[in-house]
């Protein structure tokens, strides 16, 4: 199916092991749920794929792995398949069909709770959202400013409800892990969109 080559991982079960030098070990479920896939610490039969990192590997699950004939890749072999536009507007193919758990779970941790049914293209757009906020409020709390969580939750709103900021933060997100920058600190361009998010959010905060 044309879907399954644009977005490989989608309603996959990744488990990892090893060091990985592109991500932490705390954002690789995050990561995971903004591709469509599920991360968790024990293979299965379920487990499409092992990703090994360089340092501390489980010789434990590799012998699991091989007993179940779970595919195992490396982290570059797990960006490749990262490398399509799964945020992108102008994808050729958007994805209708429906959420999965983990982006429902990742939204809800977040407190993002859809009224009616969301696809798949929709709930990246707003992890890709949340992203972007979350990105902001870091380098407003490094500047020293106080950002609450709620203030957080109302500048996604604004996001969201807003087709071009949405459509900013899913190329935003699409940029940045297209060049491999899945750290928890992505850059945000000193722009109209971030000087307007900049006093939402602050203004939220004074709120909230």
């Amino acid at each position: 199916m044309e879907n399954s080559h644009e977005f490989p991982l989608i309603g996959k079960t990744i488990v990892f092991t090893g060091s990985l030098e592109t991500f932490s070990r705390a954002n690789q479920q995050q990561i995971a749920a903004h591709f469509g896939a599920i991360c968790t610490g024990q293979l299965g039969s379920d487990t499409a794929f092992l990703v090994v990192g360089k340092d501390h590997v489980s010789e434990v699950k590799l012998r699991q792995a091989a007993k179940l004939g779970v595919e195992i890749i490396n982290e570059e072999e797990l960006l490749e398949r990262m490398a399509f536009k799964p945020f992108s507007p102008h994808a050729s193919d958007p994805l209708d069909q429906p959420a999965t758990d983990a982006q429902l779970r990742a939204l809800e941790q977040f407190g993002i709770t859809a009224d009616g049914p969301l696809t798949t293209k929709q709930a990246n757009t707003m992890l890709s959202v949340r992203d972007y906020v979350q990105a902001l409020a870091r380098v407003m709390r490094r500047e020293g400013e106080s950002v609450s969580e709620d203030a957080e939750l109302v500048t996604a709103a604004v996001m969201i409800t807003d087709k071009d900021l949405s459509r900013y933060a899913a190329e935003w997100n699409a940029k940045r892990f297209a060049r491999g920058t899945h750290d928890s600190s992505p850059r945000l361009r000193s722009d109209g969109v971030f000087a307007r998010m900049y006093a939402e959010m602050k203004t939220a905060t004074q709120k909230y």
